[in-house]
């Protein structure tokens, strides 16, 4: 009952004046009440002027995973004449990753004119390790910033950093930077973390506040884990 009042919310909201966009991230992690959500909205002949995005990755989706099913519905035209399209995304270049980091760190004109070089480095550092994976390379820059590898200089105006230091901070596996990353998390985050693993693809945060009670984890409230794998995967 709820899916469908969503998808006439949808058809109220989007209108030949006002289309109306859903963007999706990560529809591979998606519950099975999501992507019922999706497919209604995709086979309902009464919805229209909406455009439906999600994205997801290729080496988490496999030929049996809901997503391919849905995805094989989809891309049946239909009766309107719409129709869903895939567009596979390449690793960036390091021209892409040079625009990545100029847009992440918000350089201005300016300094990019008379630091290109520098700028190209620092590219062509980051994609010899990551080789323009999107996920480890916003991974490792947040990184570089949190660590001050990459920091603010002295009058406050701009970002500086070392070349050869950025270098022997740059892990060599997104996994190196994923697991770096928790073992920076607190005791308490990485114990919920490590629980929440051994759960389904959706965690249930009643269950997983029942299961960390029994092994000595009290309390903390549902809020609190929330805000915890919140802090923990930010």
């Amino acid at each position: 009952k709820i899916l469908y009042l969503f998808s006439s919310l949808v058809q109220t909201v989007a209108t030949p004046e006002h289309p109306l966009v859903l963007f999706l991230d990560d529809i591979q992690w998606a519950d099975e009440q999501s992507l019922e959500l999706m497919q209604l909205l995709l086979r309902d002949r009464a919805t229209s002027h909406m455009l439906l995005v999600g994205d997801y990755r290729t080496d988490e989706v496999g030929e049996d995973h809901p997503v391919s099913e849905m995805w094989k519905e989809a891309a049946t035209e239909r009766e309107d004449g719409s129709f869903a399209t895939k567009i596979e995304l390449e690793n960036l270049t390091t021209d892409r990753l040079v625009v990545l980091i100029e847009s992440s760190l918000r350089l201005q004109e300016q300094h990019i004119k008379f630091h290109k070089k520098k700028i190209q480095d620092l590219a062509s550092a980051l994609h010899e390790k990551t080789r323009g994976n999107i996920f480890f390379t916003m991974q490792v820059l947040g990184e570089l910033i949190r660590t001050n590898v990459i920091h603010l200089s002295p009058n406050m105006t701009t970002w500086d950093w070392d070349l050869e230091l950025v270098k022997t901070h740059i892990p060599n596996t997104v996994l190196e930077a994923v697991t770096a990353q928790i073992a920076k998390a607190s005791e308490k985050q990485q114990k919920i973390l490590t629980t929440a693993a051994y759960m389904r693809r959706t965690v249930d945060v009643e269950s997983l506040e029942l299961i960390l009670s029994m092994e000595g984890v009290s309390g903390v409230s549902k809020q609190q884990i929330v805000e915890e794998l919140d802090n923990a995967v930010a």
